[in-house]
């Protein structure tokens, strides 16, 4: 009899330790809120700190670049600049002999139907067409890691007969693609512009000689200026950056 009452007072206390669905619909709903405030903040967060791994992986394999080349194969801008006609071969020859070596398993990008169209961080198209293979001067190609270089090497002008040839441009602009060719290719969010001068053999973001007013409107507006804002902030993506 003792036991049997045992079990009935152990039964009534379960049964007041219960929840009514009221209340577990109340829980889950306040659940779901939280939920939808903080995991898009944490996911932002992953997605600044990635981009900012990159980024300075980036700058150091450029800088890498920029340093080792011209000692290991001569000088880089003599090596442009003593060409008497610059043709899609001599292109595709400075890239195996200066550039390749130092990255990961480079492939150029031959897909000439599909030309990509990056955009400034306003919405903004960019102004220049990211060319395939080495056409007029300039090289895509993608590394194993996932990430894309468009490279302006040099610039088209008009000889003495008006005819359009190609010159080294002297600092060689460099769009960077950390997540390769996927959206949004946008400056300043997944696209990054940074310089190499082969004569001073160093690499820097776009922008690094400015004041940090030109770097602050120019990576609010076009988005230009981004990584030099980054590098700037101790390589971090700060309150101010126009993440969204």
């Amino acid at each position: 009899m003792g036991v049997e009452l045992y079990n009935l007072k152990t039964i009534k206390i379960l049964k007041h330790c219960g929840f009514t669905l009221a209340e577990v619909l109340i829980t889950l709903g306040i659940i779901g809120i939280v939920a939808a405030m903080t995991i898009p903040n944490l996911i932002a967060s992953y997605q600044k700190k990635q981009t900012v791994v990159k980024l300075k992986k980036v700058y150091a394999i450029l800088n890498q670049i920029a340093r080792s080349s011209s000692t290991e194969n001569g000088d880089a801008a003599s090596f442009l600049t003593s060409q008497s006609d610059i043709n899609e071969n001599i292109i595709q020859e400075f890239f195996e002999k200066y550039w390749f070596a130092h990255l990961n398993a480079p492939t150029i990008i031959n897909n000439r139907k599909n030309y990509i169209m990056y955009k400034y961080l306003n919405g903004e198209p960019h102004g220049h067409s990211v060319y395939t293979g080495y056409e007029v001067g300039k090289a895509f190609f993608s590394t194993t890691d996932g990430i894309t270089y468009f490279v302006m090497l040099m610039k088209i002008v008009k000889d003495e007969d008006n005819q359009d040839k190609l010159i080294y441009r002297g600092t060689e602009e460099i769009y960077v693609d950390l997540n390769g060719t996927k959206q949004p290719n946008t400056i300043g969010r997944d696209v990054f512009a940074f310089q190499i001068n082969l004569e001073e053999n160093n690499a820097t973001p776009m922008g690094a000689n400015h004041s940090n007013i030109d770097i602050n409107n120019s990576c609010k507006s076009k988005g230009l200026y981004c990584a030099e804002k980054i590098r700037r902030a101790g390589w971090q993506i700060d309150k101010d950056y126009p993440w969204e």
